[in-house]
């Protein structure tokens, strides 16, 4: 195997760890947000498969919301990783509502 293959599937597979890492943290912050906020922990109590829905949508969708410097950030500098972390699902959460058309 040339070492240019072996170049491209490790870049390959670091791109869908780091995504795997982020995606991961950024479902973990919305989770603990929701719970953390009692008005929409009440709300949502009951309607578990709304929260894993919610989170799942955050997750998937920050990779696409963060820049690749608060990507960085996270995967690599734990004093900044929380910070970072709940304003790209802050920045998530919109975009997810809207797709999942909670603002009917």
């Amino acid at each position: 195997m040339s070492l240019l293959a072996c170049s491209t599937e490790n870049n390959t597979f670091a791109q869908k760890s780091a995504r795997f890492v982020f995606g991961q943290t950024v479902a973990q912050e919305c989770q603990e947000q929701i719970n953390q906020n009692q008005i929409l922990a009440i709300l949502l109590a009951n309607k578990q498969d709304k929260v894993q829905e919610i989170c799942r949508c955050v997750s998937d969708e920050a990779f696409n919301q963060a820049t690749n410097e608060e990507i960085s950030t996270v995967l690599t500098n734990p004093t900044e990783r929380k910070k970072t972390v709940a304003t790209v699902a802050a920045n998530s959460v919109i975009v997810c509502a809207q797709k999942l058309n909670y603002f009917k």
